[in-house]
């Protein structure tokens, strides 16, 4: 036995993927000539077939597919002419392919098995068999236009469609299977908006089915259904008066008055009214088609359509609440979609509703009431959208009611704040206070009734209820973003209201929750109007903060406003320096050159970021110290960057380089000083620059202040060289410094010090202070005699001959000089 038929004998439903395959690889060895056939081919497809046929369902409808495939080629290996039983192989294995999926296969399959019949119809001769062969393709054809629809080819389907009605007669299949196969595709098209192909497959339906007048007038219907969605309404009349000559009923007469609505509205008042009026004729057809005739714009048939209709609920002793909701409902809509809204006929249905409600005629339905209460809202939003707020609170406070009334509040909060907004817009700040406080109490979760309550009380002049509503909201909200934008909105008002200590709270509260979300350039705007009100050290750390988070954010493009604020800190600084006010100097000099940074052109005026520096750091650093280290050693930094910027763009307009240069190195040395390192390097670096001798005096004065003697004692000196220099010599500023050197010198250092003055008194002879001389000379003799008590011989005698040279330029100290002589001369006696 073939190894094929063995495995096909062994089936055993159902049948999984791997045995399909297997069967397949085998089948296809022999297909290729790879294995030699056994002669029993066809029995082994028709077994196949027939063990297919026989599981049904249990096997999947691709593997079963398969397997019908598969039979189909082992029959096709002994292929037999006018094999009729075949070609239903084949169309039936077409189809299922399809059905499953395979529509490439199953389209190959079929047109193997059409182009088999174009075969067998050539070679056919008695009239019975070409009939055989007729009703077989008949079958075959509608089952490919049936694939060609599911593989969403309708052109093919169509073709299809022709050959099978062309063979129709010679089937045994009964026309009404066919056509019951071609409405409900029909149908289905329709109901997916294919309007066009519809009414092409209905003509050819209603041609197939001339006898059956109740399935005409349908087709009919829906054709004039198809050209009413097309637009094409004079059709659309014919095509439905052509069905009502077939059938009338209810829903055709509804398409009737429909397309007469839209091809000729004159035409159609009669028929609208007889279809209204008639008790024959559902409620859901009669609010359908009063909703065509809003659909058309036709107010006055909507009228008196919705109005018909409520009367008549109305009259009956027991309402039928569902049905009087959706008929309030439709006619609402109706009302709202009308060119020009018919207030009064509005008013009166929403009142018509309330008073049924409360009557207890209708019973309130949840899901009905907020229905209505969406449109009245919906409407509402609308008007206010379009600035019309009196009749937008008309509508919010319609559906405000009605939820109070049927106890359906939910989202009330919402509702509150819209009608909140509305007559604070029509400037009604009474009603705007209590409708904001109950958006706000039910839980309203944004900060629009938040301002609407605040701004209402400030317009009521109640300043104080105000300020409690603004801590209130301020405590309860989370987001900053919510802040800042509620924050803005209540400056402006109090701007326009003049309420100058709550804008200032304001104005506080909004710059500590910026940046938020607020646009780019608001922080520097809220920056300058605090500044207006307030200058103080707090302010100026925030801002600088946020500064170095996001300067772009913070200056956006508010030019005038940064340019202000600028100028504003500079001159801050100056006067506050004047004022000995030296943490705001220092300040507002940093946040200055911070401003100045990120933003064009300041960034490079270096000549003012250099002295506006240098003035933050001296302040910072005379009296304030670690408290800014951080910002005096920034302030030190840029002036010297800013400088060598400078030095490469070319000269000052206003100050030579040099000198700014030595001021740099002097504001240098004052933060070394105050931070406690780099004095000695600070100090190179002056003395290097060439720094004037009056600058070294104070630079080493301080220094020598400071603890930093050493230092000091070098500016000293370095200046003291300089005088000497000098072609008119400063004998006073001269002797200044020679008290300062001797004065915190060692002995020696000292001593030549004083001896360097006293060439000096020799040059300038009467113009070096007396007092000084005589200062020097009382040190000379005072440090001779600790030395000559010490036993230091050497060192005293130095003292002593000094001080000596020195009285020669003593006036009027007689008595001193001498009895320093005699001193001498006893010492000297001694030390020989």
């Amino acid at each position: 036995m073939c190894e094929i038929l063995v495995s096909i004998n062994a089936l055993k439903s159902p049948v999984d993927w791997e045995i399909v395959k297997s069967l397949n690889d085998k089948v296809a060895l022999v297909e290729s000539g790879a294995v030699k056939k056994c002669g029993e081919e066809r029995k082994e497809g028709s077994d196949l077939w027939n063990f297919v046929v026989k599981s049904g369902d249990t096997t999947p409808l691709k593997n079963s597919s398969w397997l019908r495939w598969i039979a189909c080629r082992l029959v096709m290996l002994e292929k037999r002419e006018h094999d009729l039983v075949f070609l239903k192989m084949l169309g039936k294995t077409g189809k299922c392919l399809v059905e499953c999926g395979e529509f490439s296969l199953g389209s190959d399959v079929f047109d193997t098995a059409t182009s088999l019949y174009d075969e067998v119809m050539k070679s056919v001769v008695g009239n019975q068999e070409r009939q055989d062969t007729r009703k077989v393709g008949w079958m075959l054809f509608v089952w490919r236009m049936q694939s060609a629809w599911k593989e969403g080819k309708m052109e093919l389907a169509w073709m299809f469609f022709n050959k099978a009605k062309d063979l129709v007669k010679d089937s045994n299949e009964s026309i009404e299977d066919f056509l019951v196969l071609i409405y409900n595709k029909v149908l289905e098209m329709y109901n997916i908006g294919m309007y066009q192909a519809s009414i092409e497959w209905l003509n050819e339906y209603i041609q197939l089915s001339t006898s059956d007048k109740v399935r005409v007038g349908e087709a009919l219907k829906i054709v004039s259904n198809c050209y009413l969605h097309l637009g094409d309404a004079e059709k659309a009349v014919s095509y439905i008066e052509k069905s009502l000559e077939f059938s009338k009923n209810e829903d055709s007469e509804m398409v009737h008055v429909k397309c007469l609505l839209l091809a000729n509205p004159n035409s159609a008042i009669q028929p609208f009214k007889l279809f209204i009026t008639s008790p024959d004729v559902s409620f859901s057809n009669k609010i359908a088609i009063c909703k065509a005739a809003g659909d058309v714009k036709n107010a006055d048939l909507g009228l008196f359509g919705y109005e018909t209709l409520l009367s008549s609920l109305s009259k009956k002793d027991v309402v039928d609440s569902r049905l009087f909701f959706e008929v309030s409902q439709s006619y609402l809509e109706f009302l709202f979609s009308c060119n020009s809204v018919n207030y009064i006929s509005s008013q009166n249905l929403i009142e018509l509703v309330m008073k049924n409600v409360q009557s207890g005629k209708v019973q309130f339905l949840s899901e009905e009431v907020y229905s209505l209460v969406a449109l009245l809202w919906e409407r509402g939003v609308f008007d206010v959208k379009n600035a019309n707020f009196r009749t937008g609170n008309e509508w919010f406070t319609c559906a405000s009611t009605l939820m109070h009334l049927t106890k359906c509040t939910e989202h009330l909060e919402e509702l509150s704040k819209n009608i909140s907004i509305c007559s604070y817009e029509l400037h009604n700040y009474t009603e705007a206070t209590s409708s904001a406080k109950n958006s706000i109490e039910g839980g309203c979760t944004d900060l629009k009734p938040d301002f609407i309550l605040f701004s209402s009380l400030l317009h009521l002049h109640d300043p104080e209820g105000a300020s409690s509503a603004l801590s209130s909201t301020l405590r309860r909200a989370s987001s900053n973003d919510d802040k800042v934008k509620y924050l803005e909105a209540c400056c402006g008002v109090c701007e326009e209201q003049n309420e100058e200590s709550i804008l200032v709270k304001c104005l506080r509260e909004m710059f500590a929750s910026l940046p938020g979300n607020s646009a780019a350039g608001t922080t520097v705007v809220v920056f300058k109007q605090l500044l207006k009100r307030e200058c103080s050290v707090g302010l100026l750390k925030r801002f600088s903060e946020m500064l170095q988070g996001d300067s772009a954010g913070v200056v956006g493009e508010e030019t005038g406003d940064v340019e202000w604020c600028l100028a504003f800190l500079f001159n801050t600084g100056k006067a506050s320096y004047t004022s000995n006010s030296l943490l705001l100097c220092c300040w507002c000099f940093f946040v200055y050159n911070e401003l100045s940074k990120c933003f064009q052109p300041y960034s490079e005026l270096y000549e003012n970021r250099i002295l506006a520096c240098l003035m933050g750091a001296a302040c910072g650093s005379e009296s304030v110290g670690k408290e800014v280290s951080d910002q005096i050693m920034v302030m030190s930094k840029e002036a010297k960057e800013c400088l060598e910027k400078l030095r490469i763009k070319g000269s000052s307009s206003n100050n030579p380089i040099d000198k700014l240069e030595t001021t740099c190195n002097t504001v240098g040395v004052k933060v070394a000083l105050s931070l406690g390192n780099g004095v000695e390097g600070a100090v190179s670096s002056l003395i290097q620059s060439g720094a004037n001798p009056s600058v070294l005096e104070l630079v080493g004065m301080s220094c020598v202040s400071a603890g930093k003697t050493s230092e000091g004692i070098k500016c000293l000196e370095t200046a003291i060289t300089q005088t000497c220099k000098e072609p008119e010599l400063n004998a006073k500023r001269f002797a200044r410094v020679i008290r300062e050197i001797v004065s915190n010198s060692p002995d020696e250092n000292a001593l030549n010090t004083i001896k360097k003055a006293l060439t000096v008194m020799k040059s300038v002879g009467e113009n070096y202070p007396p007092t000084e001389i005589e200062w020097l000379m009382a040190t000379s003799w005072n440090k001779g005699n600790r030395s000559r008590y010490s036993h230091d011989f050497g060192r005293a005698e130095s003292w002593f001959t000094t001080a000596l040279d020195i009285s020669i330029f003593v006036k009027n100290k007689d008595d001193t000089k001498k009895m320093m002589n005699e001193e001498y001369q006893k010492f000297h006696s001694i030390k020989v």
